[in-house]
């Protein structure tokens, strides 16, 4: 069986559980000023890069190193914010006819798609502590973040 993935630092010492002869003195340092959106996200991803960029500048947990799990991250609500449109637009299901000639109702392959995307993008909100369940462990004190809802 796979061991536990280790916990970063940053969220660690939130919790209050860092002990010094487990930290690393060499890991990347917050950086001070935002990264720039990468060009491969379109709106809605760009949107998103821009609101975690923002909540984890504001945490103080934002390294030059994390900005291709950031990206990955956007790119992932993005592909999952398309498929919610999709179903919403053409519905969970859609009507076809199996080799009997028989009318089947099937799940709309979009279903699955925003199925995975929420999975990644739920495990990858865990690494950055910005779940609930995560989040229920640091006592980070942020300045005050702007609803996602606003941004988009």
């Amino acid at each position: 069986m796979a061991s536990p993935r280790p916990v970063p630092e940053e969220i660690r010492k939130a919790r209050g559980t860092l002990r010094k002869d487990r930290t690393n003195p060499n890991k990347p340092k917050p950086i001070a000023g935002k990264p720039k959106v990468p060009a491969t996200l379109g709106r809605v991803g760009k949107r998103y890069w821009e609101y975690l960029i923002g909540v984890l500048h504001q945490m103080n947990m934002l390294s030059r190193s994390d900005e291709t799990a950031i990206e990955l991250t956007a790119k992932t609500y993005e592909e999952w914010h398309e498929a919610q449109l999709t179903l919403k637009k053409e519905g969970q299901y859609f009507e076809t006819v199996n080799t009997q000639g028989a009318k089947v109702l099937k799940v709309h392959p979009a279903w699955q798609v925003q199925a995975d995307a929420s999975r990644r993008l739920r495990m990858m909100l865990q690494e950055f502590g910005l779940t609930p369940s995560s989040r229920g462990k640091v006592s980070a004190n942020p300045e005050e973040v702007e609803d996602i809802e606003d941004l988009l």
